[in-house]
């Protein structure tokens, strides 16, 4: 199958027991307001997470975020529809669900204009998929051939409109903005990150340290 290896399998220790979970990215997305109007809709042909591919500082802040929800999905306490939100919405470091999905899901298009105005472009975006099966017994966890992931990658080709990317650290430093990022998890008033800014790796690390904790305080 087409460009099949982009979407990768994720290994999250026991939190996946019984689920399989893929993702990929797609880089400069044209139909984010039509793909946010199937989740509006509830159209269960597009349960998926759609996350801000902005909004991620690195695959450990996403795969914090899963693995929250994940364990959420296996103790039966998930707080929103399913586990494809649940997702979402673990990204936010407080419980307002509309913040979460307006922040780091598909955000709504630009207001539309007064009468007789053409209307705003909806510029693209980049987006992150996250997609979380049942557990295929029947499959090879080496070869990673469960045929709904298969089906769901087809899915994916044919209704988002972008370049599907692998996922990776390199990836996400081009897309995340690190300025909105610092504003949502309210680190603009830590010192240290200005002081070691010339550093790019450590500022990266330290920053990973501390959305991750404020992601697991929320969920206290």
């Amino acid at each position: 199958m087409e460009k099949r290896h982009l979407f990768e399998r994720l290994y999250i220790d026991n939190a996946t027991a019984g689920y399989e979970v893929h993702t990929a990215l797609f880089c400069g997305v044209t139909n984010r307001t039509e793909l946010r109007n199937h989740l509006l809709a509830l159209n269960t042909d597009y349960e998926y997470a759609f996350v801000n591919a902005e909004r991620i500082l690195s695959r450990a802040h996403l795969l914090s975020a899963i693995f929250t929800a994940m364990t959420s999905l296996v103790q039966d306490t998930l707080t929103t529809k399913n586990v494809h939100s649940e997702i979402v919405v673990s990204l936010n470091p407080n419980k307002n669900i509309t913040e979460a999905y307006n922040r780091f899901g598909i955000p709504p298009p630009p207001p539309a204009r007064k009468d007789n105005e053409p209307p705003k472009d909806v510029p693209p975006m980049d987006l992150i998929v996250v997609k979380v099966l049942k557990l295929d017994t029947s499959s090879s966890p080496e070869k990673d051939d469960n045929p709904a992931a298969n089906d769901t990658w087809a899915h994916l080709l044919a209704n988002v409109k972008g370049e599907p990317t692998r996922l990776t650290d390199e990836e996400l430093e081009r897309t995340v903005n690190l300025a909105k990022l610092r504003g949502y998890y309210g680190l603009n008033n830590v010192p240290l990150l200005d002081e070691i800014k010339e550093d790019a790796t450590l500022r990266k690390q330290e920053m990973e340290r501390l959305i991750i904790m404020k992601m697991a305080l929320r969920a206290v």
